[in-house]
């Protein structure tokens, strides 16, 4: 069942965050710094935080748990996220890794298997950014909130990819 006031808030973060409105400006732009960033992630950190810091933390893991970062799957993601209550329990995330719309020639084929490494290279480094700017506050709220993935030990989030 969708959640439509947790949907609309999301999308009330991502615009405060400097996201597009029209999901389709991001249709052919992969992973850059420009559309998917630390400070824009930052803002809706913060904007989850003013209403529970539960949402804050679960959030950091959903960014940790993508393998990529582009703003078209990330946003898609966060929504799903949102609707599911802003929790990472029984969500599946979309990968930037199966979709193979788009596609239609074969030099498509091979740009995409090359611009791969060039995705995990700024989705790694956005992830350090991000990690960096909200690990102290997250290592200190994971270990007075009892959550969900207690199992792990507290600290950073899982290790970045």
């Amino acid at each position: 069942m969708k959640n439509m006031a947790n949907e609309k808030t999301a999308v009330e973060m991502l615009l405060h965050a400097g996201f597009d409105k029209k999901l389709g400006y991001y249709e052919k732009c992969g992973v850059n710094l420009e559309d998917v960033n630390a400070a824009k992630l930052l803002i809706i950190f913060n904007d989850l935080d003013h209403i529970d810091h539960l949402p804050a933390l679960e959030f950091v893991d959903m960014v940790n748990a993508m393998p990529t970062l582009g703003a078209k799957e990330f946003i898609i993601n966060f929504v799903k996220f949102a609707r599911n209550e802003f929790s990472l329990s029984g969500l599946k995330l979309v990968n930037g890794y199966n979709k193979n719309e788009g596609m239609n020639t074969m030099f498509d084929l091979v740009e995409d298997k090359d611009s791969n490494f060039n995705k995990d290279e700024i989705t790694r480094s956005i992830k350090k950014d991000f990690i960096a700017s909200v690990g102290p506050y997250y290592n200190q709220t994971k270990g007075l909130y009892s959550i969900k993935n207690m199992e792990r030990k507290v600290g950073y989030p899982r290790d970045i990819r």
